[in-house]
C-alpha cells in the first residue's frame, strides 16, 4: 500500500496555473517609454474612409434586429469617428446617443447629421444589454433612427441628381 502512495508523490503535479490554464495571465515585464512611442503615419495608416449608405442600403421600417445589425456592421463609422474626434470621442459620443434618445422620447428628430445618426445607431447597439430596455422598445429606436436616415440619405441623393442635371 506505501508503494503507489510512494510513487505518486515523486511524480510532477501541475501547478494551480498550468492546471486551469492561466499560464498566459501572469505578468509581463513592463514596457520603456521608448518601446511605447508610435510610429509614424505611413501611406497603409490612411484616416479611415466614412461611407453612408444610399437609401437602398438603410433596411426597411419592418427591419429585424439581425438586419439591423448587419446593416451597422456594414457602416460603422466609429473608426472615422474616434479619428476625428481624439480623446473627446467617448463624451462626444455619450453626448450624440443621449442627444438622438431625448429626442425619440419627445417625438422630435435628432438634429444632427447622416453621418451621427450611423455613430448613434452603432453606439446603441452596443449598449444593448447595459441599457435595460426591452426588445419591442429597442427595435423601435433603432427604426426611428433608420428612418430619419432613410430621410437624409434622399436628400442628398436627391442634390446629387440634381447638381448632375444641372451639368
Amino acid at each position: 500500500m506505501n508503494a503507489p502512495a510512494s510513487s505518486s508523490s515523486n511524480r510532477s503535479r501541475p501547478g494551480i496555473f498550468e492546471w486551469t490554464g492561466l499560464q498566459f495571465l501572469r505578468p509581463t515585464p513592463r514596457r520603456v517609454p521608448a518601446e511605447l512611442s508610435v510610429a509614424e503615419r505611413g501611406p497603409l495608416d490612411a484616416p479611415s474612409h466614412l461611407s453612408l449608405p444610399g437609401v437602398a442600403d438603410v433596411p426597411g421600417d419592418t427591419a429585424s434586429l439581425n438586419e439591423i445589425g448587419a446593416f451597422i456592421a456594414r457602416f460603422d463609422p466609429t473608426c472615422h469617428f474616434r479619428e476625428r474626434w481624439g480623446e473627446r470621442y467617448r463624451v462626444a459620443t455619450e453626448a450624440l446617443w443621449q442627444e438622438c434618445v431625448s429626442a425619440y422620447h419627445g417625438g422630435r428628430n435628432p438634429v444632427v447629421s447622416g453621418a451621427e445618426l450611423l455613430l448613434c445607431l452603432a453606439y446603441d447597439w452596443r449598449l444593448d444589454p447595459d441599457v435595460g430596455v426591452g426588445e419591442h422598445e429597442k427595435l423601435a429606436f433603432l427604426r426611428s433612427l433608420l428612418e430619419q436616415l432613410r430621410l437624409r440619405s434622399r436628400v442628398v441623393e436627391t442634390a446629387s441628381v440634381q447638381r448632375a442635371r444641372a451639368t
